[in-house]
């Protein structure tokens, strides 16, 4: 079983989930700088293994984007772990969940 780097915060931010092009309205639940866990609120039920991109705007701050793949889907909800994420957006994640 993976152990988490960093512990997941809860939040309840917006974000837009791409998956090959094709833009859903999440929200996000939990959020650390290396994953997230995601409800999307349209039709969307990737696999885990999926790819998908996401857009998240962290208030106070700028609109972030990462790239991860799909690590768990329970219901509605998405484990996402992000394989690619800039390290200024990474920094910008950290700084609003421990300001």
């Amino acid at each position: 079983m993976e152990r988490r780097a960093e512990n997941r915060v809860s939040v309840e931010l917006l974000a837009n989930v791409f998956r090959e092009g094709a833009p859903v309205v999440a929200v996000a639940r939990d959020l650390t700088a290396r994953g997230a866990a995601l409800r999307p609120l349209g039709p969307m039920s990737p696999p885990p293994g999926t790819e998908l991109d996401l857009e998240l705007e962290i208030p106070g701050s700028r609109v972030v984007f990462a790239t991860g793949r799909v690590t768990s889907v329970v219901g509605r909800r998405l484990g996402l772990t992000f394989d690619r994420i800039s390290d200024a957006d990474a920094e910008s994640i950290r700084g609003y969940l421990d300001p």
